[in-house]
């Protein structure tokens, strides 16, 4: 293994190590301290954040290495302990794209919501808990397959790659359609879906904005001025994993569309680690943002440090 594919290992070992318990408290926050006038918001939430986990989850055990010019990745971490079967790499690799995709569409819950709640309350308060949940899961599991389908479509065995002299060495390497509408079918269908989250989120963005100047001379001020920070809040939040998820995630696609463009390789590593971190970045964002989830870190990190503080003050004699 070369001194760059070392330093691209280890910064993702240790980017693991920092996000899972930062996002697991972030969680916990979501969950425990969200004001009733939230509504369902944190449900969407915690949605958002348990795609996120989950891909760092698959990226904590394999390592996603590109090995441009050819159509091919290199597994690394953990996963080669375990096996070098080009199925379950595959498996690991197209998980990890599945919550990217599910991720997006997660995000794009949250803005119909928020719509419906401040235009049509009356039609929110008919829709019952397990309908709402079941046509969000419903749609997650569309997603998934429709991607799967198309990905398993897009796979080459290692051993039938038709061009040998740009073939990396086997070791934990799978490969997939260099040519054709194969591979081009895969990257199409994910630009596909993920637009869909990306124009559902920016309508509904747009109608709530509206709704709220029409209705500035109808309602009162509190109720107007809540809507907006839940706006602000909503846009703030999605616009992390939009820009530091989204456009990672574009330019790995089109390095891996046009592999032979000179340092792509380099420059998928880059968007790699950057996609890898946003979520932490997100997280972040998450509590600093929205003033609730902000004084319940802080009332938990008082918590902590007066039980540290108190311990050795046992053995003082009065």
């Amino acid at each position: 293994m070369s001194t760059l594919d070392e330093v691209y290992n280890r910064l993702l070992d240790v980017a693991a190590f920092v996000h899972f318990p930062l996002k697991l408290t972030t969680m916990y926050v979501v969950y425990r301290y969200s004001p009733k006038t939230m509504g369902a918001m944190p449900a969407f939430l915690l949605n958002i954040m348990f795609w996120n986990l989950l891909a760092n989850v698959f990226g904590f055990m394999m390592h996603i290495d590109p090995r441009f010019p050819a159509q091919c990745y290199r597994g690394d971490g953990p996963i080669n302990f375990l096996t070098k079967s080009e199925f379950v790499y595959h498996v690991f690799f197209s998980g990890t794209f599945v919550c990217v995709m599910n991720c997006g569409l997660a995000l794009g819950f949250a803005f119909p919501y928020r719509y419906l709640v401040f235009v049509y309350p009356e039609v929110i308060q008919k829709i019952k808990w397990k309908w709402g949940i079941s046509l969000c899961f419903f749609l997650h599991v569309i997603y998934t397959v429709i991607f799967v389908y198309n990905y398993k479509n897009s796979v080459m065995p290692y051993k039938d790659y038709p061009w040998k002299e740009e073939l990396p060495p086997k070791d934990g390497v799978f490969c997939y359609w260099p040519y054709g509408w194969r591979k081009n079918m895969i990257q199409a269908v994910f630009f596909i879906l993920t637009s869909i989250s990306v124009s559902n989120i920016t309508m509904f963005s747009f109608l709530l904005r509206r709704a709220l100047v029409q209705m500035k001379h109808i309602l009162n001020e509190q109720t107007l001025e809540l809507h907006r920070k839940f706006l602000w809040y909503l846009m703030v939040v999605t616009g992390v994993p939009l820009i530091f998820g989204g456009i990672p995630v574009l330019i790995c696609n089109t390095c891996a569309i046009f592999p032979h463009i000179s340092h792509c390789r380099y420059a998928s590593m880059v968007c790699t680690l950057i996609l890898y971190n946003h979520g932490a970045l997100y997280s972040i964002v998450s509590i600093v943002t929205f003033t609730p989830y902000r004084a319940a870190v802080r009332r938990i990190a008082r918590r902590i440090f007066r039980k540290n503080d108190v311990g050795p003050n046992l053995f003082v004699p009065r």
